[in-house]
């Protein structure tokens, strides 16, 4: 895309604000640049998207067993304490966070 008048180019990649920093701390962080282009692909703008598609990142990148565990439990631990469906969670399906209630 084309450099905005604040020199932005609007990809989606502006919007994962703190992804790599995630990455890392996930010692996932040599995945980072791969991982960014897989987001853009999908236009997952949020790291909050991409948790909700760990499982989606974990086959691309064919992670290795820990690397997978690291990533599963950290978008688990996160996805359920926003109040994401369990079920879709737990089976690596494509996840949303559950709308308010209400009253």
């Amino acid at each position: 895309a084309a450099p905005d008048a604040n020199g932005q180019d609007g990809s989606t990649l502006d919007n994962l604000a703190g992804f790599d920093e995630w990455l890392v701390t996930l010692r996932l962080g040599h995945y980072a640049r791969q991982a960014r282009a897989w987001c853009e692909a999908r236009g997952l703008a949020r790291v909050a998207d991409v948790k909700g598609h760990w499982k989606e990142l974990a086959d691309e990148f064919s992670l290795k067993p820990l690397e997978r565990k690291r990533l599963e439990k950290d978008a688990v631990d996160i996805l359920v304490a926003d109040g994401v469906d369990n079920f879709n969670l737990l089976h690596g399906l494509p996840v949303t966070a559950a709308e308010p209630q209400q009253v």
